[in-house]
């Protein structure tokens, strides 16, 4: 993961579904990763998710 991360180009796509099954998909380039094991994501257009 830590590979494909340092080779991604651009916007990653994060997706969620809600508790009925409605997936939700966004594009977000504020983006990084801290520590081991957790990716920060910033986007202020979390409305649905």
């Amino acid at each position: 993961v830590n590979e494909a991360w340092e080779d991604r180009d651009g916007a990653v796509v994060l997706g969620t579904v809600d508790t009925i099954g409605t997936p939700n998909s966004i594009y977000a380039t504020c983006v990084s990763i801290y520590g081991d094991d957790c990716i920060v994501i910033a986007n202020n257009y979390f409305d649905k998710t």
